[in-house]
Formats: C-alpha cells, sequence, structure tokens
C-alpha cells in the first residue's frame, strides 16, 4: 500500500539546515542572483544606448529656428509675468537689439 505524506523510506537529509538560518541562506542566495541579473540587464542596455548614440548624434538641425524678433517678445513676456525685473529685462533688451 502507498503512503502519502511524510516516511521514513523516501526522507533524504538536505544539506541546508532547518528553520530560520535556512530561510536566510535562501533569501541571500536568491538575492545574490537577482542582483547579478539586475546588472547583467543594466550592462546590456547602456552597450545599447551607447552603440545609439554614437551612431546618432544628437543635433540641434530638428529644432525650429526662433526668429530674432521672437526672442524680444518672449523677454517681454517674461518681463510682463514678473520672472525678470527691470534691470535683467532692459539688459536682455540692449543684447537683442
Amino acid at each position: 500500500m502507498r503512503s502519502f505524506g511524510y516516511s521514513q523510506m523516501y526522507y533524504h537529509p538536505s544539506f541546508w539546515p532547518d528553520g530560520f538560518l535556512s530561510l536566510i541562506i535562501n533569501v541571500a542566495i536568491w538575492g545574490f542572483f537577482i542582483f547579478l541579473a539586475v546588472k547583467l540587464v543594466r550592462h546590456i542596455s547602456s552597450q545599447k544606448n551607447d552603440e545609439c548614440c554614437a551612431e546618432n548624434p544628437i543635433s540641434d538641425s530638428h529644432l525650429p529656428e526662433i526668429k530674432p524678433e521672437k526672442y524680444l517678445d518672449i523677454v517681454k513676456e517674461r518681463y510682463a509675468k514678473g520672472e525678470i525685473n527691470k534691470t535683467e529685462f532692459e539688459e536682455l533688451k540692449k543684447d537683442l537689439s
């Protein structure tokens, strides 16, 4: 007759100790493997980013050009909002003229 559950015949002693120490060892081992996996993924993704940036350097050619008159309008708007004071406004206005 077949028995279910614990039986001396099927008991195999394990290498690890029982109880709390076993839990700590298992968590440490799994933590180490997860740490290695995260490091590997970060390493691979950083290599891909470096290759991507080397092939396609970022340039300002895709940005729209702003006309010089627009700069003065932006400075006037910032002064009206109170982001800059009168002396900064005068300096920027003189620089843009």
